[in-house]
């Protein structure tokens, strides 16, 4: 008998931004971010590092947190199928 799964929401809208917002918190709270660099694997890691990195630059009055970029995420097809250098 095969059973049809409904798609689970882990969290939503504000459960991403109330979790990012902790996350700052914590990075803030361990102490300045000024040589922080965030790096999102791609998809929605990269989405995901560029709200963190406006949400410190926020909280912080400097928006030079270093949010990731082309040569800042991390491409995980190599690394899954091993050919990673």
């Amino acid at each position: 008998m095969t059973r049809e799964t409904e798609p689970h929401i882990l969290l939503d809208d504000a459960g991403v931004d109330k979790t990012l917002g902790r996350l700052a918190d914590d990075i803030l709270s361990r102490g300045p971010a000024d040589d922080l660099l965030l790096v999102g694997i791609r998809r929605r890691g990269v989405e995901l590092a560029e709200r963190l990195a406006d949400l410190l630059a926020a909280q912080t009055g400097r928006p030079s947190i270093q949010a990731p970029s082309t040569s800042h995420c991390i491409e995980m097809t190599s690394v899954r199928s091993g050919h990673c250098p």
